[in-house]
């Protein structure tokens, strides 16, 4: 019953990673080849999730390529949340400073971006090895009818004067029929 959860808690990561905000791209303009690929990768996987939901059951080796795809997923929002901290870090310290304050915060960023850069290279390695061993495995991307939410108008015999709005010339009409 736990493997059931695998499908559901990589398809909540994955969507977490995919949006990755303009602002949060920006402080990486080096690894925007790597976060393209690593998008492209994400939308792929996320493609396959449904059809190895449906075969882990009587299938181990998709089983364990979900398990596979969950600790991968993992290593890649440990690398996003540290991304996102380092964003927001930026940002609180983006009050002006001194020349060499400056200085000092310029290397340290290269150092930085380098740093993700190669962390996102990784995780799109790793990625990309899960997607093949998908292939593999022959799993295929099947389209997932959207779930509709049919709202339901809520009905009561009580009503609330403040609740009605607009009615007052048929209350009007109404109170001299009476």
């Amino acid at each position: 019953m736990a493997d059931l959860v695998i499908g559901a808690t990589v398809k909540v990561v994955l969507d977490k990673l995919l949006s990755l905000t303009i602002e949060e791209a920006k402080i990486l303009r080096n690894c925007k080849k790597n976060l393209r690929m690593l998008t492209k990768y994400v939308s792929m996987i996320q493609a396959l999730i449904h059809d190895a939901e449906k075969r882990q059951v009587n299938d181990q080796a998709v089983e364990q390529w979900l398990k596979m795809l969950e600790r991968a997923v993992e290593d890649a929002e440990n690398v996003f949340d540290e991304f996102r901290y380092e964003s927001l870090k930026a940002q609180v310290m983006n009050i002006q400073t001194k020349l060499m304050e400056k200085v000092s915060n310029f290397f340290s960023h290269t150092a930085y971006k380098y740093k993700m850069s190669r962390k996102i290279n990784n995780i799109n390695e790793e990625l990309r090895a899960i997607n093949q061993l998908a292939n593999d495995l022959g799993l295929k991307s099947l389209m997932v009818p959207s779930q509709k939410i049919i709202l339901i108008r809520e009905t009561d015999s009580v009503v609330v004067a403040s609740d009605v709005v607009g009615r007052d010339k048929d209350v009007a009409e109404i109170k001299e029929k009476i």
